[in-house]
């Protein structure tokens, strides 16, 4: 009950920080220097201590960012989908050459449906990447946006919800 009500806690906590950081940018380095502790926190730390050690000097790094100074004010979509499908590719390496590394087996098949989740999650990211391009480009056009796109973004949103909790 007390471990319960501290996870609750937590998740109330983290949620209203998030808020929080739409006013104040600050706020996300704070997220980020305590979202960088988790792996200490799990097993995680004794099974992969590298990666632990990634995860945290990788969150450090991004918490310096919404420290720094805005750019300009228009939205710049191409950085942002070039990012995304950046990220995409370098998921397909570690997909492709290291999967045997990323995805450890057990007796359970959990080798299979964790890298069905790591594909879907790969997939998603894609689809989400394209989409500000394709939508700002009917925006250009004073065109109303297809249905399409939007049942794919809202598609993509209830997939981010729900994915992370299927593995």
């Amino acid at each position: 009950a007390f471990k319960t009500a501290v996870i609750f806690t937590a998740v109330v906590t983290g949620v209203q920080l998030l808020v929080a950081g739409f006013f104040y940018r600050e706020v996300f380095s704070v997220l980020l220097c305590v979202l960088s502790l988790w792996p200490y926190l799990t097993k995680l730390l004794h099974r992969q201590p590298s990666c632990c050690v990634a995860w945290t000097l990788l969150c450090l790094a991004m918490a310096v960012f919404p420290l720094l100074p805005a750019i300009g004010r228009q939205v710049n979509y191409f950085f942002v989908s070039a990012s995304g499908l950046a990220l995409t590719v370098f998921c397909v390496y570690v997909l492709t050459r290291y999967a045997s590394v990323v995805f450890f087996s057990n007796s359970h098949g959990e080798f299979v449906s964790t890298a069905i989740l790591f594909k879907l999650q790969v997939c998603l990211l894609f689809v989400s990447s394209i989409l500000p391009i394709v939508v700002n480009w009917y925006l250009s056009l004073k065109e109303t946006i297809p249905s399409l796109l939007h049942s794919v973004s809202w598609s993509i949103l209830l997939f981010s919800l729900v994915v992370p909790f299927c593995g």
